[in-house]
């Protein structure tokens, strides 16, 4: 497989940023304010006057409210205001069950990714989860918490998928960097997903080792550093921190590493079977399986948003 390709910061200059970074929120229907995309802005460092300006004057640019978008989309802010309102409610879900992270052992962090992770999700969408567990106890924590949110009602799984959780991205704290997982090409999508990721649960020193495990290769997308994102975060209780601690003492024995064993053998050997069956490529990013991280996105739409983007961008010069 070839190596991802980096973005030629040379290739565009300050104009061609802000209309890139309008044109991939574009694809997910999306208008940016002006703070925005202060924040999001490709391979250059914001300054707010000089995008005013380009926004303000560049014909291929509309303004609707306080909402920018490129001219020959539909007008996507009402659609904006209507998913806030989606996402506003599945965040109210999302507390109801926090609990739940806190609670299971293991689990050092746990993320919101995707469309909702900005306020983006669709009446029928899920909410897709980023799990980080302690090594050496992955499948342990995946079925705890596998178990329990499928008890409560709340995983997606078969044609149950609105608004339930989705448990298909697990890493370890050995794979904090995720380099490795990027298509051929230019992963537009992947920098954009941990730029927006909102952690919920865990521990904030994982999620800053995140950050900062991710931070190298992400500086051939943006010329700003990655922002700690902590609105949705949520402490655990002394109760909740106290019943985790007890549940990793228990399985922190020599039954608790059989077991881990065990339900590495089992998980790994039920999802290559599944992998065989869809016909996914070995070295395929789609599906990932090891000790370190198990990654479920039969359809991984990477490749085909990067070209929609490239295309826009084209466009647009």
């Amino acid at each position: 497989m070839s190596k991802p390709r980096k973005l030629n910061t040379t290739s565009f200059n300050y104009q061609q940023a802000v209309l890139k970074t309008l044109a991939y929120f574009n694809l997910f229907q999306y208008p940016l304010t002006i703070e925005e995309i202060e924040n999001y802005l490709l391979v250059h460092v914001s300054n707010y006057t000089k995008i005013r300006s380009i926004l303000n004057s560049n014909k291929n640019v509309v303004k609707n409210n306080l909402f920018y978008q490129l001219k020959n989309a539909k007008n996507y802010a009402i659609t904006r205001q209507d998913r806030a309102k989606i996402a506003q409610k599945m965040w109210g879900r999302i507390h109801r069950y926090q609990w739940i992270f806190n609670l299971i052992p293991y689990l050092r962090l746990v993320a919101v990714c995707n469309n909702l992770a900005y306020n983006n999700p669709t009446a029928k969408s899920d909410i897709d989860l980023l799990i980080i567990t302690k090594s050496g106890r992955l499948f342990t924590a995946r079925l705890l918490l596998t178990f329990w949110l499928h008890i409560l009602g709340v995983r997606r799984h078969g044609k149950k998928i609105t608004g339930r959780f989705c448990l298909s991205f697990f890493i370890t704290e050995n794979q904090l960097n995720l380099s490795s997982i990027r298509i051929q090409g230019q992963d537009i999508y992947l920098a954009y997903w941990l730029r927006t990721l909102q952690p919920i649960s865990g521990s904030i020193n994982v999620y800053e080792q995140f950050l900062k495990a991710n931070s190298k290769w992400l500086k051939e997308f943006f010329a700003q550093p990655l922002l700690e994102q902590k609105i949705y975060f949520r402490s655990a209780p002394p109760l909740l921190i106290y019943l985790k601690n007890l549940g990793e003492k228990i399985f922190d024995s020599k039954g608790g590493q059989w077991l881990e064993n065990r339900l590495a053998t089992w998980q790994l050997k039920r999802a290559n079977q599944k992998k065989q069956r869809l016909k996914i490529p070995e070295k395929s990013t789609a599906i990932i399986l090891s000790r370190d991280i198990l990654k479920f996105h039969n359809n991984d739409q990477r490749k085909n948003l990067a070209d929609l983007w490239q295309n826009w961008t084209s466009i647009k010069k």
